[in-house]
């Protein structure tokens, strides 16, 4: 439902029902805060090795191994032909557009959206105001609705009123934004937007902007939840993540290579 202001132009996400194979849903890669499974070694790919040499560069212990060459593996027969069951298949997803999205948090009292396609430059980039959270739509960056793919990759900041009037009263040059009285705070019940450029002249970005709006409506728990996960979760990533840094470094580099030049020996 899109409701028309003399002074200014307002949208309001209204959602009718609608069915399952509409609804927005999150593709690809969502990061919700689970544990990254524990990295395998590479198998052994059994090489025969013809001579090895041992450095330091750097501090860092590096081995160079030279193997023979592999033997090329001939391509096997195709495979018998078996029936197979036949499956619905799904209808392909149109594109919807890739964009770039700046989300600027004004806590508590709203967030700054700017996006544009990414084919385009950022000087046709629309703006509007939002009272979602950007730190809850981190975590992915592929959704589909109404049969459409959408892609983005959000450019997240936030601060705080509270920080910005404490450094205007310290004398800092700060501007802080006019919020439209209509624009619920951050966190409120629904989601609204409302545009400072006019949508209309870009009914891509417009389709783009509203359904990521609906897919948060719908999915918010979801998405609020799997942030909280990612919070909890990032002290022990980063801690995981230095421990494996230590533990390569502590690790020999090894380069290992082979002649393509036949070996006559080997073929007499």
């Amino acid at each position: 439902m899109i409701s028309l202001s003399s002074k200014l132009l307002t949208l309001t996400i209204l959602l009718p029902a609608i069915s399952q194979a509409t609804q927005p849903q999150i593709l690809g890669t969502f990061d919700e805060g689970q544990s990254a499974p524990p990295v395998q070694a590479p198998a052994d790919p059994g090489f025969t090795k013809l001579r090895e040499t041992k450095l330091t560069k750097n501090g860092r212990k590096v081995e160079i191994t030279e193997v023979e060459a592999p033997e090329l593996v001939e391509e096997l027969p195709p495979a018998a032909h078996t029936a197979q069951p036949v499956q619905s298949t799904p209808t392909p997803l149109v594109d919807g557009g890739t964009f770039i999205l700046k989300a600027q948090a004004f806590h508590p009292r709203g967030t700054l959206l700017t996006w544009h396609l990414s084919t385009q430059p950022a000087t046709q980039a629309q703006s509007a105001w939002s009272n979602l959270n950007p730190a809850h739509l981190q975590g992915f960056s592929c959704f589909s609705a109404e049969g459409k793919k959408f892609t983005f990759m959000l450019l997240p900041s936030s601060t705080s009123l509270a920080d910005l009037r404490n450094q205007q009263a310290a004398g800092g040059e700060v501007q802080i934004p006019q919020f439209p009285d209509q624009l619920p705070r951050i966190g409120a019940t629904g989601t609204r937007l409302i545009p400072i450029s006019k949508l209309n002249t870009d009914l891509q970005a417009k389709e783009f902007i509203i359904q990521l709006h609906r897919l948060y409506r719908q999915q918010k728990e979801r998405l609020i939840a799997a942030h909280d996960k990612r919070v909890a979760a990032k002290p022990i990533r980063e801690a995981r993540r230095k421990q494996r840094e230590a533990e390569e470094r502590k690790k020999p580099l090894k380069l290992t290579f082979w002649n393509n030049q036949p070996n006559l020996e080997k073929q007499k």
